[in-house]
């Protein structure tokens, strides 16, 4: 069998990861090709039987690695289709030795959300054969910047893991809010907080589940919480790199008894976690894809707000979320980071929402059951599928 590469770490545990590791599981149940992850796997939660078929994909995985290793010049041609990971500056994400492989042919796929597109990631994506984005936002920003070889393919969720079914019995004094994503500054849990902190004032009986680990505290985006009019900046990081959420909570009107923070969350034991919420909540600045987690909730039946900015427009649709309209133009005290496109949600209207979902849940609960259905087409199959047909990788 003819084999594809996959040039960035595949896993299941984040977002890149989890991308790679479907378009991999559809070549194979697919027989169109053998993926060949070009970089050690990250986490991988997978049952016995994901295990057995993802095997061969991994079993020349070594081979190639040394190759790699060995192989000290810029570029390492290969005889087969390779993908690539790029995001912000047409940078590697999550590919170390497998940025230098160029394969036959080369394409991209993009996630970016900065907006400042310079003439070198212009180049760099030039090259490629194709530039699959990971949102319709992403292809106008590039085709904007000059590239007229991209393509839009957006991402996926796994209705097997993330749909309808019963809430336990565990909160049913509560009204859930739940808020994923890494912490730092584009995905707004700042504004989550402030939000949810006012709404508590009026129902005390608030609890917020944050499911808000980054691995990465001292990214760009994570210290630009320092910039935030919501929170005196991000979390103390403790000598084992996790956040140390209860004092900063606290300081901004969320005490012990309103918020359950997780800094690590199984994938295969998120969608039980998700169905606990009666609502969630992304009031997210920018998306340059659209939004793992978001896509999840929705897909599980839970009433969804969302902010409508960059990414996100691709999956609201009518009476299946809750949109956040009032987007504010974004300024940062740098300018190293485009903003054209972001939007601040309003603090009120999340209010507002938040009330209203809060005083009718049966309504709440049709607008969580049509943005199930609503996410029924974009199953991963589905979706990896179209990105098989845009680069042609079938044939």
């Amino acid at each position: 069998m003819r084999r594809i590469g996959i040039a960035w770490q595949i896993g299941t545990d984040f977002g890149w990861g989890l991308y790679g590791y479907h378009i991999a599981e559809r070549l194979i149940a697919r027989r169109i090709a053998l993926p060949l992850p070009l970089e050690q796997p990250g986490t991988l939660d997978l049952d016995a039987h994901e295990r057995m078929l993802l095997a061969p994909a991994l079993a020349d995985h070594d081979v190639v690695l040394g190759r790699l290793a060995r192989e000290t010049g810029a570029s390492v041609p290969m005889r087969m289709p390779v993908l690539h990971a790029r995001g912000n500056d047409a940078t590697p994400a999550f590919s170390a030795a497998a940025a230098r492989v160029k394969g036959r042919p080369n394409h991209a796929l993009a996630f970016i959300e900065s907006t400042l597109i310079g003439e070198d990631a212009r180049s760099r994506l030039a090259e490629f054969d194709r530039v699959a984005a990971g949102s319709t936002w992403n292809k106008h920003l590039l085709e904007a910047a000059g590239l007229s070889n991209v393509v839009a393919s957006l991402q996926g969720v796994d209705p097997t893991l993330f749909h309808p079914a019963p809430r336990s019995e565990r909160y049913r004094d509560r009204f859930v809010i739940f808020s994923g994503g890494k912490l730092e500054y584009r995905k707004g849990q700042d504004i989550v907080t402030a939000a949810v902190g006012a709404f508590r004032q009026r129902h005390p009986e608030t609890l917020l589940l944050a499911v808000w680990g980054n691995p990465w505290p001292d990214s760009p985006q994570g210290r630009l919480l320092a910039h935030s009019p919501h929170v005196d900046g991000a979390p103390v990081v403790d000598a084992q790199g996790n956040p140390e959420f209860g004092a900063w909570f606290a300081r901004h009107s969320l005490p012990q008894e309103a918020v359950l923070a997780f800094n690590y969350m199984p994938h295969t034991k998120l969608a039980r976690l998700m169905r606990e919420a009666d609502v969630a909540l992304f009031p997210n600045r920018c998306e340059g894809g659209t939004n793992l987690a978001a896509m999840e909730c929705m897909s599980a039946g839970v009433p969804t707000i969302l902010s409508a900015n960059t990414g996100h427009l691709d999956i609201i649709a009518e009476g299946a979320c809750y949109p956040l309209c009032n987007q504010q133009p974004i300024a940062l005290p740098t300018k190293r980071i485009g903003t054209d496109g972001w939007g601040e949600s309003s603090v009120e209207e999340i209010i507002e929402l938040l009330e209203r979902v809060w005083r009718d849940r049966q309504a709440a609960r049709a607008v969580g059951l049509k943005g199930a259905a609503h996410m029924d087409g974009f199953a991963w199959s589905r979706r990896i599928d179209g990105l098989i047909d845009l680069l042609g990788l079938a044939g």
